[in-house]
């Protein structure tokens, strides 16, 4: 399947950095022309062979870095919270609303291309162009959630929840650091990026458990870069409320 290049830059440049070169097969190319060079079919895998890998160097000095994917995947996820705030009762927010993401293990397929993977960084941590978004919207005396599978390849969202609990009804919320290991990221656990896990349990017996790629907040700085330490603070003021509210 011909990989579709998303319209917008900001989408064109994600794409970019996950797009799969598939180099190994490139080689396979480059090696069968070799053996059958003296024949015409070998002359023109030959020439496919380096091409490929030629046009893959290229491409692959143009991908962007991971931390402005991170600023990129970041403003993706902003452009959520309008969808969360208009799926709830009219809010009367105790705190600005709290964006938080991270991989789906379905990503492969679900942005429609064959040539798209989720990529391990430099750093060891896992990037997928499809991701599971939570946004937590604290409120006078419930707490908001809205989640979803959201695709920043195409824009698109699907299994939408839209939810509001008590704060009686939220048993635990939790922010616990993991460590975010890829067979293909050659990192072990001692080099590998920490990862945050936020979960959160409600007394019905359902379970958010997100391992954060990215998170975004209002209050942060110029509203875009992740930022650990908002989570960290919208988690203890979750917290705060459910006592308040028992």
């Amino acid at each position: 399947m011909i990989p579709s290049i998303p319209n917008s830059d900001e989408r064109r440049r994600l794409w970019l950095y996950f797009l799969d070169l598939r180099l190994r097969y490139a080689v396979v190319v480059l090696l069968l022309g070799l053996v059958l060079v003296e024949l015409l079919v070998g002359k023109a895998l030959l020439l496919a062979g380096i091409l490929w890998l030629s046009g893959a160097l290229v491409l692959n000095a143009r991908r962007p870095s991971d931390q402005e994917v991170d600023e990129l995947l970041s403003r993706d996820l902003k452009s959520l919270v309008p969808k969360a705030l208009a799926g709830l009762d009219p809010p009367e927010m105790l705190a600005a609303p709290l964006a938080l993401s991270g991989p789906v293990e379905r990503s492969a397929t679900a942005t429609g291309s064959l040539f798209v993977r989720p990529r391990a960084g430099r750093d060891g941590g896992l990037r997928s162009p499809v991701n599971h978004a939570v946004i937590l919207v604290p409120m006078e005396d419930q707490l908001g959630i809205y989640s979803c599978e959201h695709d920043s390849l195409t824009g698109s969202t699907s299994q939408v929840a839209v939810e509001e609990h008590h704060y009686r009804d939220v048993v635990t919320v939790r922010l616990e650091e993991d460590v975010e290991v890829s067979a293909s990221s050659g990192h072990d656990r001692r080099t590998a990026a920490p990862t945050q896990v936020f979960s959160l349990e409600l007394t019905n017996g359902r379970r958010l458990s997100v391992p954060v790629s990215v998170a975004w907040q209002e209050e942060s700085p110029g509203g875009e870069r992740p930022l650990p330490t908002g989570l960290e603070k919208t988690v203890l003021a979750i917290r705060a409320l459910m006592r308040d509210k028992r």
